[in-house]
């Protein structure tokens, strides 16, 4: 069992002792595979589960964490936006990229469009050029 697994057990375990119960056996069946290391922790929590009752702030403390925590925030607010992220600038290369191919390609379809309306209009105003007869309509 890894260090964090094992603190979150003794916590909760600690946590349902300050509530009055006391239910190792039933936290122990739990995690079967871990009894051998998690039965004397438990046991420790026991003994140490007085000293480690949970501590109240006084009013005035949780008045004054909260009024700096207030003064903090709205500093952070008027601070410069973070930084971009490589990911964020990423996104904005390929947004850029994608508007400059949109663009490229409409400017290819006008000059194609232009090039092909001049050379209709010049084929027109010069006349047949082979020496056949023209169909009449």
């Amino acid at each position: 069992m890894n260090r964090r697994v094992a603190d979150e057990i003794l916590w909760r375990y600690v946590d349902i002792l300050h509530y009055g119960s006391d239910n190792a056996e039933r936290c122990l069946s739990l995690f079967p595979k871990h009894r051998d290391q998690l039965e004397p922790l438990l046991h420790l929590a026991k003994r140490l589960g007085p000293s480690l009752a949970p501590v109240r702030p006084s009013p005035a403390f949780a008045r004054r964490l909260k009024e700096e925590l207030l003064v903090a925030a709205a500093s952070r607010s008027r601070a410069a936006p973070p930084p971009a992220s490589h990911q964020e600038l990423w996104w904005r290369a390929a947004a850029v990229g994608s508007a400059v191919s949109v663009m490229a390609a409409f400017a290819v379809m006008w000059h194609n469009h232009n090039h092909t309306q001049e050379a209709g209009v010049g084929a027109r105003s010069a006349g047949p050029r082979s020496g056949g007869q023209q169909h009449a309509a």
